[in-house]
This record gives C-alpha cells, sequence and structure tokens, in this order.
C-alpha cells in the first residue's frame, strides 16, 4: 500500500514595523504580537512552567541568539536610546526582523517539538518590493531553520522547519486578493461580493503608508501611481512629545515607552503612577495633523484616477489610526467610494494565506486543497470560505 505524501504547512506571515501577524493551516486564527525584540535568556521565565507556548511571555531561541519577542520584549526595561521596534527597511540584514519572521513561522506550527515543511506567503511595502530588499527576503526565508520557544528555564519546544517554497508580494496585493475573492465549495473560487475591477488600497503601516492602483485584482505597474509615505511612527513620535509637555507642565518628567502609547492609542488614556491621564484630544490633534499629508499624497499621486475608482479601501494596523482622518480629507476633496476594511489589521494575512492556497492548487489539486487548507480556515473565518 502506497503511503500517502504528507502535505507542506502554509503559513502567512506579515511582519510589520508594528505587528508580528500570522496564520496557518495548523493555527488558522490569525494572530498580532507586537514587533518587539530584546535580547534575553530563558532563566528570566516564571517558575511555573507550562507545557504550553504563552504568547505573553515569549523567550525564543533562533540561529541569532536567544531573545524576549513581543509583549515580553515591550514590558522589559531598556535604555532610552534602545529601540524595541526596528525601523530597518531590509528585513533580511536585519537581527531583530529575521527573529520576527521565524518566530512568526515557528508560532504557526503545532505545539510540540518535531520537523515541519512549510511554505511561506509574506509582503512587503511598495517602496521595497522592488528593490534588492525582495531578493535578499526570499534569499532568507528560503533556508531551514531551528526555532524553540522555552517554557521555563530548561524545557523547550523546538520546531525544525523545512521550507519547501516561499513567495513574497506588494502588500497591498494581499487586501485586493483578499477583498476581490472567496474560497467556494463547489467553484473552489468565487467573486467576492464587494469585488470591484477599479479600485485603490491604502495600506497603514507602524513605518509607511503604501497605495496602489488594481484592475481586476492585479497592481498597476505604474511607480508614479503606486508609492508609500508616512505611517503611525509620525504620530508616535509628536504624540511623545506632546504628552511629555503635558506632563511637565503637571509638574512631572514622563517619558512615554512604545508600549504606553500602544496603550494611549486603544484607550485615549496615558498611565501614568496606576492614574489613567486623558490624552484623547492631544491624540486626535496629532492624527488630524498627520493625516493630512498622508491624504495630500494620495491625491496627489492618483490625480484624475481617484475619481475613476469603484471603490478606495483601507486597511492595515494603523487603519484605527488615521484611517477615519483620512477619510474625511477625501470627502473634502469630493473622492467617493471610500471604506474602512473589516479585519483592517489582518486582510494583508488572509490576503497571502489565499494566494498561498490558490498557488497549491496548481501542485496538489482542488479538492486536496480544499481539505487541507480552505476547510480548516473556513471553520475560523466563514468570510475568507463560505459553502
Amino acid at each position: 500500500m502506497t503511503k500517502e505524501k504528507k502535505v507542506p504547512y502554509l503559513v502567512g506571515v506579515d511582519v510589520g514595523f508594528g505587528g508580528l501577524k500570522y496564520m496557518s493551516n495548523a493555527k488558522p486564527e490569525p494572530h498580532v504580537i507586537p514587533s518587539g525584540v530584546v535580547s534575553g535568556t530563558p532563566a528570566s521565565r516564571p517558575l511555573l512552567s507550562s507545557s504550553e507556548i504563552n504568547i505573553q511571555e515569549l523567550v525564543v531561541k533562533t540561529e541569532e541568539g536567544t531573545y524576549f519577542v513581543g509583549d515580553n520584549a515591550l514590558g522589559m526595561p531598556v535604555e532610552e536610546n534602545v529601540n524595541v521596534r526596528t525601523e530597518k527597511r531590509n528585513r533580511a540584514n536585519d537581527e531583530k526582523s529575521r527573529v520576527l519572521f521565524h518566530t512568526g513561522i515557528g508560532l504557526s506550527l503545532p505545539d510540540k517539538s518535531g520537523t515541519y515543511e512549510v511554505t511561506i506567503v509574506t509582503g512587503l511595502p511598495n517602496t521595497d518590493y522592488d528593490m534588492k530588499i525582495k531578493e535578499d527576503l526570499e534569499s532568507f526565508l528560503s533556508k531551514d531553520f531551528t526555532v524553540e520557544f522555552y517554557l521555563d528555564s530548561k524545557n523547550s519546544i523546538k520546531k525544525d522547519v523545512k521550507v519547501k517554497s516561499v513567495v513574497v508580494l506588494r502588500q497591498p496585493e494581499g487586501t485586493v486578493t483578499y477583498n476581490q475573492f472567496r474560497f467556494d465549495e463547489e467553484s473552489f473560487l468565487a467573486p467576492s461580493e464587494h469585488r470591484a475591477e477599479y479600485l485603490g488600497v491604502i495600506d497603514f503601516g507602524h513605518v509607511s503608508t503604501d497605495y496602489a492602483l488594481f484592475r481586476n485584482g492585479v497592481v498597476l505597474e505604474d511607480d508614479t501611481k503606486n508609492k508609500s509615505t508616512i505611517g503611525v511612527t509620525e504620530v508616535y513620535k509628536r504624540l511623545r512629545r506632546s504628552i511629555e509637555l503635558k506632563f511637565a507642565d503637571m509638574g512631572y518628567m514622563f517619558h512615554p515607552s512604545d508600549q504606553d502609547l500602544d496603550y494611549a492609542i486603544q484607550t485615549g488614556n496615558i498611565k501614568y503612577r496606576n492614574t489613567d491621564f486623558d490624552v484623547s484630544d492631544e491624540i486626535q490633534a496629532v492624527i488630524a495633523d498627520r493625516a493630512k499629508p498622508i491624504a495630500d499624497s494620495i491625491t496627489t499621486a492618483w490625480g484624475n484616477e481617484s475619481n475613476r475608482l469603484q471603490l478606495i479601501i483601507a486597511t492595515g494596523g494603523g487603519a484605527h489610526v488615521y484611517a477615519k482622518e483620512v477619510g474625511k480629507n477625501f470627502e473634502k476633496e469630493n473622492i467617493q467610494g471610500f471604506i474602512i476594511m473589516e479585519n483592517s489589521q489582518f486582510t494583508n494575512l488572509l490576503g497571502f494565506y489565499m494566494y498561498g492556497v490558490l498557488e497549491l492548487s496548481d501542485e496538489l489539486g482542488q479538492e486536496k486543497v480544499l481539505e487541507e487548507y480552505v476547510s480548516p480556515v473556513k471553520e475560523m473565518q466563514p468570510h475568507v470560505a463560505r459553502q
């Protein structure tokens, strides 16, 4: 009797400067952790061990070394001039980015030691895609690797990863794939109810905001229309200064960390000495100020095309910060069809996964792909696949 060949795991991973997003057919629910990396040691783990990986207390070992990752990194005391998050663009040549990629891929696989074959789909911002950065990232991700997750100072889960294939897309391509199509049990791929022939995508990220034009799901190869501008980092820089001045006026010397600012953006408050201080006015003022140059950059680049588009999709991990304010700027210019994508934080990731499914269908056939890759996601994400 012939033994059936085991299919590879399909991993979608989106390493942003603000958050690391990941999912797979083994872990079909999209997850996000902060893109924080700090050198660490497994001895710092709590005394109480667990048989499972705790994503709030990650201590990860890769070929780069041992690190605190995610929330665990953001919670660590560091020197004022030490960046917990990286802003380096060439992810393949950046220590922290390499750790994040291998962590995200590893977290996407079953939580037990073993050897796993994977197909990886990820993306890059527009400004990076057409540079050597894409080639470097493909080369880095194509190499087999080992990632180890410590459960305590002595026990760990070690995953040996064999890379079958790698696809690197433009990040907005993920959103368009997710918006244009749905998996279907009968026809495999069906048009989405939100499908548009001619649309624009604005992907709000931590360091940059990418925007691009698409016809029938394919990006227009026009460098004058597909560009990048400022991201959420600009809000953080100005908000940090604004909060420092606010507290100085109250007689306090307070330098908020990225973790403090994450909390402020999410809640409208800044926590100091276990007390919440309302900074919603400061946040709104900074966002309004920074949203205008983003809208101006896009409307200038797209020109009259803005009025021909059937749909303009706002997405990305920074959409909750910028999208509404940028939408107001579009309204003032009488530009119609602007929507904020549902699950905006994960639309690129979901699109990466869908693209991977399409790639694997050529090799494995639609029936096998529906069983192995679509059905698990359908249970968790009914909007991605339908009966």
